[in-house]
């Protein structure tokens, strides 16, 4: 046996807090993304005649970040009116490969602290279908 209890039971309540703040942390990360581009959209330009015109924000998704344009369409013509679109890093999104990191890494050293021998393992799994599979 490898590990006492005492030290498992440490061992998920880090696993445990790990997730929890990571939890936090990307609902925080999404509620300020999403914050920025509400207050992007709601910033659009007033219009210059009624009818003339249309105004829609455009919204520039990546991996590693968002960004946000102005269209406007005049009489089946588009122009943007900004010269760049207003970008912000995607935390959401770098958030999510670090819990998958972290979450990797606590299952290895899982594995590693209760010394699991996959060679047992799968000759035992093996030997469970083999029984499963004559008849009875």
């Amino acid at each position: 046996m490898g590990v006492s209890m005492s030290k498992w039971i440490v061992f998920i309540v880090l696993a445990l807090i790990f997730n929890v703040v990571m939890g936090v942390v990307f609902v925080l990360a999404n509620n300020s993304l999403w914050d920025f581009i509400k207050a992007e959209i709601d910033h659009a330009p007033p219009p210059i005649d009624e009818g003339l015109h249309q105004v829609v924000p455009y919204i520039h998704i990546s991996g590693f970040e968002v960004g946000i344009s102005h269209h406007i369409y005049i009489n089946g013509t588009i122009g943007n009116l900004g010269p760049l679109p207003t970008v912000v890093p995607n935390y959401p999104y770098m958030l999510f490969w670090v819990c998958m990191a972290g979450n990797f890494v606590i299952l290895v050293l899982a594995l590693v602290f209760y010394e699991v021998n996959f060679g047992r393992l799968f000759r035992k799994m093996a030997e469970r279908i083999k029984r499963s599979r004559e008849p009875s």
